[in-house]
């Protein structure tokens, strides 16, 4: 009999190994996740985090009822949640945007000081831009594939 928890649990164990392996080789995600100062990066992951356990759990109980996955309330939730990690994702981009642009100010370009201030500031954008933005499209493709993979096995 084929097992859609184990399906299930089996595609996020996968993709966890690899982004795990990933990570310790380049360091790269964390770095991402360390340089939001907004901390929405935090906000996706604990979404993230609810919208796989509730995925678990609502593939068991459609096991153990033996009813179809993609027609439950819950794994609509949870195809719908793919596309609030790429909203939070633009969030944290148009928040880096506006934490960039703060300190831009016409008088502070005139002395070496300012400018240096200005460019602190500016990097310190990107850097949430950026990390929202790959976490963001990280989170918000691994629901979809989630989503594609269940409606697969769905209709099998």
């Amino acid at each position: 009999m084929y097992s859609k928890l184990l399906h299930y649990s089996l595609i996020n164990t996968f993709i966890l190994f690899l982004l795990s392996i990933f990570d310790w080789k380049s360091g790269l995600l964390k770095e991402l996740f360390l340089a939001d100062s907004t901390r929405i990066n935090y906000l996706m992951l604990c979404l993230f985090i609810v919208v796989v356990f509730l995925g678990g759990l609502q593939t068991w109980a459609c096991e153990r009822d033996n009813a179809r996955l993609s027609s439950s309330r819950v794994f609509a939730f949870i195809d719908a949640s793919s596309s609030w990690f790429f909203i939070f994702g633009m969030i944290g981009t148009l928040i880096g945007i506006f934490i960039s642009l703060q300190a831009v100010d016409a008088t502070s370009v005139r002395d070496l000081d300012g400018t240096v201030g200005i460019i602190t500031q500016l990097i310190v954008g990107l850097k949430t831009e950026i990390s929202a933005s790959v976490y963001g499209a990280v989170f918000g493709l691994w629901t979809e594939l989630i989503v594609f993979l269940v409606n697969g096995a769905d209709n099998k």
